[in-house]
């Protein structure tokens, strides 16, 4: 699966990937983060056949963090950022992780859950002594990609392993289907718990396009989408049950 995001790397390092947090940030950029992030994360015990958490509110941090685990090979197991912590621990005992990685403002919470810490902003100094090679990882085989929990609406949530060929057979339809284009401006507006955000961040990454998400109390919604924060016109924006294109 992160062969789509490296392969636009090695296209061309110097597009912009994302927009986020007033900054623009490019493939060259978030590639040399992801690898930090990942080495510092094997040192922790992410490796493939491991899972690693991630409840991290949409920033910089959660995108990084997304690229870092997969680069382990570990699957990532997405926590929505509004959990509890009763939900958090739940989570972490059920899917066995690893670690899970968090921001400050999450920690005390993430803490509750038992499981070791990888806290990407108070860890920063560590993490910026890291390789920016890319991790050698053996991707051998259809391992797990990512664990999906169900809401939990008629009793407790309930995972569901997702493998590595599902999604990039996914993502190379929804590529065509969508027809993604390097020059587009893809909207980010779901949270990375729910499944349908691949929809939004790996088609983007697999074809070179620049990423907007959803910046914090900008409120969700199509027409808010049409028109981005910094006047940016978006491209492309999927929504339930289907996806929508605008250009």
């Amino acid at each position: 699966m992160i062969d789509f995001f490296e392969r636009s790397v090695e296209r061309d390092p110097d597009r912009v990937a994302l927009v986020c947090e007033g900054r623009e940030f490019t493939y060259g950029d978030l590639e040399a983060r992801a690898n930090r992030l990942a080495h510092h994360l094997m040192r922790r015990g992410a490796r493939p056949g491991r899972r690693v958490g991630i409840y991290i509110p949409r920033s910089l941090d959660m995108y990084v963090a997304v690229l870092g685990v997969v680069k382990t090979g570990a699957a990532y197991v997405p926590i929505d950022p509004a959990a509890p912590a009763d939900r958090v621990e739940y989570f972490a005992s059920d899917a066995s992780l690893a670690c899970l990685v968090t921001v400050a403002e999450k920690a005390a919470v993430a803490r509750e859950s038992g499981v070791p810490l990888v806290v990407t902003d108070a860890d920063a100094d560590d993490i910026d002594l890291q390789f920016s090679a890319r991790p050698v990882v053996d991707r051998g085989g259809d391992p797990e990609a990512y664990v999906i929990y169900t809401s939990g609406s008629t009793g407790r949530p309930k995972g569901v392993l997702v493998p590595h060929s599902a999604i990039t057979n996914f993502v190379d339809v929804v590529i065509q289907i969508y027809d993604v284009r390097p020059s587009d401006r893809i909207y980010q507006g779901l949270t990375i718990a729910f499944d349908f955000s691949l929809e939004e961040l790996w088609p983007t990454w697999g074809v070179g396009a620049t990423m907007i998400p959803l910046a914090r109390g900008w409120p969700p919604g199509r027409e808010r989408a049409r028109r981005f924060p910094g006047g940016k016109q978006g491209h492309v924006l999927s929504r339930r049950p289907h996806g929508a294109r605008h250009r």
